[in-house]
């Protein structure tokens, strides 16, 4: 019996040594998987960080603005973007662009360019206010689009009575649209829209007003 026990005592020891094996190879695994989601969360932190330290912070239009414009405050916001490569055609949103004139169009959430704007005012271009029926505007026409101005002729008396038919024809062509105010127009009334006008094309503007109904036409 006693051979008998001393032959299991060393089988049991094996199989203890083997057990503990097992486990501390399960807890080097477990130790590895710790620090590896440790190292994770640090390069994690180490990239968002990065991003964050790229970010500038510069100017964009809330909404449309018309070439000819002046920038005022509720037309512009501050917002942060990822640095691009040629961060200097933009504008630092730290220094201010109120009162800036606009030199070319720019869209409604569009990162403002250094070229679109200038100090000085585009000296030829005039604030000219018309006024057309809802109906004979483009759907959804907003601040900053380019249009162009059709007449239709106002029914005309003739000295014999007789009405003179005249033809519809184009007033101003790519004119921008400087200001929309609809608030006669939920009233009943007309749209009064602002325009941006050459300076030698405004005599021929509000000479058609007197005898011209308008019609604005936008490119698709």
């Amino acid at each position: 019996m006693k051979k008998h026990h001393d032959e299991i005592e060393p089988n049991q020891r094996k199989a203890n040594l083997t057990l503990m094996g097992k486990i501390g190879s399960m807890l080097n695994l477990r130790m590895l998987f710790g620090v590896a989601l440790i190292a994770l969360s640090f390069i994690s932190a180490f990239l968002i960080s990065s991003s964050a330290n790229r970010m500038v912070t510069v100017w964009s239009a809330k909404v449309d603005l018309a070439a000819g414009s002046v920038i005022d405050p509720e037309d512009v916001e501050t917002t942060q973007v990822l640095m691009p490569s040629n961060i200097g055609l933009y504008l630092d949103g730290n220094i201010s662009i109120v009162g800036n004139h606009i030199v070319r169009a720019i869209g409604a959430s569009e990162i403002i360019p250094a070229y679109a704007l200038s100090e000085d005012a585009l000296a030829n271009l005039r604030k000219v206010p018309i006024s057309v029926p809802a109906s004979k505007l483009p759907y959804l026409l907003k601040t900053g689009e380019l249009v162009d101005v059709y007449g239709i002729p106002k029914q005309q008396l003739s000295a014999m009575g007789d009405s003179k038919p005249l033809k519809p024809g184009l007033i101003l062509n790519q004119v921008a649209i400087e200001g929309i105010d609809l608030e006669a127009s939920k009233l009943g009334g007309e749209v009064g829209i602002t325009l941006l006008v050459p300076e030698e094309l405004v005599a021929r503007l509000i000479q058609a007003l007197a005898i011209s109904d308008f019609v604005l036409v936008k490119s698709p």
